[in-house]
Order: structure tokens, then C-alpha cells, then sequence
């Protein structure tokens, strides 16, 4: 697609502040768009520890009802799945977005109006929910969404790892 350049097109202004998830924020906001294009901003409020042992046997225990569901070697990354999802430098929580929205930065609104972004979707689990195909389509009408757990980069994390290994593409990225 070719840039557009009038001047009723102006990209927004780029995001320049990464943080971890302040603590004294509950939430953050996804950016994404519909398969229309329409920007939407999903508000994600039910933030998990993967370090905890609660939000680890609640994983696990979704991890089997999600296998008992849909069979055990009815999807082969299925079982055991919850060993990606507890990937403790990751974040966890649930929201509103559905397949296509991966790279959705997720951002904070601190209380003197700067936007810092702490986290990117990365993908939700389980895996089968957000499979295209028919099959998918009928058991998706019987899971709950409840039952998904969404994972996005630690923001921050990323940049300290890029400005380690390339400053140069850091700088350009951040």
C-alpha cells in the first residue's frame, strides 16, 4: 500500500516510554483495530502472577479442562501447554481482543498523562481458541472465554536485552 500523503492522514505521534506494569495500576490498555481497520482500545483489568502458585495450578487446571475438551490428540500442542503460558517474564491476563491482534501494544496512563507502554500481545492460549477452521468455530461457541489466558512482552525487558546486544537498533526502536 502506498503512503499516504495529505493532509487529512497524520500517523499519531510514536510511543517513546517503557516500563514494567506499575504497581499501583490494576490495568493497562490494549491498542489494536478490527479486521475493518477501526481502532479499538480493549481495557485488560484481570492481571495474573505467573509466579504465583494459585495462578499456576489454575493454568495447569484450565490446561486439562482445555485437553479433556477438545481430546487429547485432537490439537498436538494442546497438551502440556501450560509450560509456555507460565513463562514468568511474560505477562498474563485476560481481555477482550481476539486472533489478529498480536503486536497490540498494551499501554498505561500514568496520572500526569504520560503513556508508557509495558507490554505486547504475544498470544493467547489455548492455542486451538485461536485456530481459523471450522472444526475450531463450533468449540469455541461451547468455551468459555473465561477459560483464555492472554501473554504479552514485558516491554522493558526487550529494550534492555536490545540495547545489550544491539544499542544501535535499540535507539532506533525505542
Amino acid at each position: 500500500m502506498p503512503c499516504q500523503d495529505d493532509a487529512s492522514f497524520a500517523l499519531p505521534e510514536p510511543f517513546t516510554l517503557f516500563s514494567y506494569i506499575a504497581p499501583a495500576e490494576s490495568k493497562f490498555y490494549l491498542i489494536g483495530h478490527t479486521g475493518g481497520g477501526r481502532k479499538e482500545v480493549d481495557t485488560v483489568s484481570c492481571i495474573f502472577d505467573p509466579s504465583d502458585n494459585g495462578t499456576k495450578q489454575e493454568i495447569i487446571g484450565l490446561t486439562q479442562k482445555s485437553d479433556t475438551f477438545v481430546g487429547n490428540n485432537r490439537f498436538p500442542f494442546s497438551s502440556g501447554e501450560h509450560n509456555y503460558v507460565l513463562n514468568e517474564q511474560r505477562i498474563l491476563f485476560h481481555c477482550k481482543s481476539s486472533k489478529g491482534a498480536s503486536g497490540a501494544p498494551g499501554i498505561q496512563v500514568m496520572e500526569d498523562g504520560r503513556i508508557i507502554v509495558v507490554t505486547m500481545l504475544l498470544r493467547g492460549y489455548p492455542e486451538w481458541y485461536y485456530l481459523d477452521t471450522p472444526e475450531v468455530a463450533q468449540l469455541k461457541c461451547q468455551w468459555k472465554q473465561e477459560y483464555c489466558i492472554e501473554q504479552g512482552a514485558v516491554m522493558s525487558e526487550i529494550c534492555q536485552k536490545m540495547l545489550a546486544k544491539n544499542p544501535g537498533l535499540c535507539s532506533e526502536v525505542f
